[in-house]
């Protein structure tokens, strides 16, 4: 199965419009997950990194092999099972 990429939006403090960060990708096979921030993002003076620790800003691809390949700043974001359990 083929490397599967997300654009990454973040909604800067002030702003009511998202601007584009970078790109998230994951491979099924090899549980690994990618962020790249893009170019334009980095070089703005108002860009904010997404996590201070596992995000900092570098041009280079950032690779995340723990958690599954989901870096922790994204499993924060998304959903999570809390509430789905039937008793």
């Amino acid at each position: 199965m083929a490397k599967k990429s997300t654009p990454i939006l973040v909604y800067r403090p002030g702003e009511t419009k998202p601007v584009r960060a970078g790109v998230f990708s994951w491979s099924p096979e090899t549980r690994v997950g990618e962020f790249a921030y893009d170019a334009g993002y980095l070089e703005e003076r108002e860009a904010i990194s997404l996590d201070p620790m596992g995000l900092r800003f570098r041009r280079s691809v950032i690779k995340e092999a723990r958690q599954d390949g989901i870096f922790g700043v994204f499993r924060d974001a998304g959903p999570d099972a809390w509430g789905r359990d039937t008793y």
